[in-house]
């Protein structure tokens, strides 16, 4: 625990020395702090990994895109199953990447990825529904 405390102020500290674009991408790795077994301390927040290697600017890219794929997503979920994962999915990323670094998760971009990719590969005209075929009056 206390190494998670302790790449969470250094994150911080990036952040505050470099609030609008950031130190950088792999600037908190290269300050060389180490864990406790000689690996290099990684930020464990998603968050604050954008806010101090990306800044306010590079934290808002991924905001406001992931705010609009869940936004867009949210309001079909109820007739599209494929959205209803995805928005749910962004749920948990965003509840999960508080703690921990998630956008290394290769799982959920991949889970992601295809459940934006499936009402694409579904023809429109399977879509449709069929009628029903016409009772022949037999019980």
């Amino acid at each position: 625990m206390s190494e998670r405390f302790v790449s969470l102020v250094g994150a911080w500290k990036l952040f505050v020395s470099h609030p609008i674009f950031g130190g950088g991408l792999g600037a908190y790795v290269s300050q060389k702090n180490m864990t406790a077994d000689g690996i290099p301390l990684v930020i464990h927040s998603t968050e604050l990994w954008l806010l101090a290697e990306l800044g306010l600017v590079g934290f808002l890219v991924f905001a406001i895109l992931g705010g609009y794929v869940w936004f867009t997503e949210w309001r079909v979920a109820g007739v599209d199953s494929a959205a209803a994962v995805v928005a749910l999915c962004f749920l948990g990323f965003a509840v999960m990447s508080v703690p921990a670094d998630m956008l290394y998760q290769r799982t959920f971009w991949l889970v992601v990825g295809a459940a934006l990719a499936v009402p694409r590969l579904i023809p429109k005209s399977s879509i449709a529904r069929q009628p029903e075929p016409a009772s022949t009056g037999r019980t």
